[in-house]
């Protein structure tokens, strides 16, 4: 499986980082240096569309991860970070987020 290099909002706090929103097997924190396997589910996003499998969110681009922040209530605590991802795919309800079935968080900052 092919890595590629994407931008991820995540909420950073003392501990480190943590999903927006779903957690991964249990927990919402996002170890650093360790591969990271999506949970394998269906989503939907509005009551027409068709469900497709969930994964991280990520996006291509700084420009298009700092627009999608902007839609937030709040930027506090977010950040972008850069990361690996493998299994890439668009998201079907938002061109400009993608779903990856792995990431890996590096220890330092890029």
């Amino acid at each position: 499986m092919t890595e590629e290099i994407v931008y991820k909002i995540v909420i950073e706090d003392e501990d480190g980082y943590k999903t927006l929103f779903h957690g991964i097997y249990g927990s919402r924190r996002l170890p650093r240096n360790k591969w990271l396997r999506a949970s394998i589910k269906y989503g939907v996003d509005g009551s027409k569309q068709k469900p497709y499998v969930t994964g991280f969110h990520c996006f291509k681009s700084n420009g298009k991860a700092t627009e999608y922040l902007k839609k937030f209530r709040t930027e506090k605590n977010r950040v972008i970070i850069i990361c690996f991802v493998r299994g890439l795919r668009r998201k079907p309800t938002n061109k400009d987020v993608f779903l990856a079935d792995e990431i890996f968080i590096p220890s330092q900052k890029c």
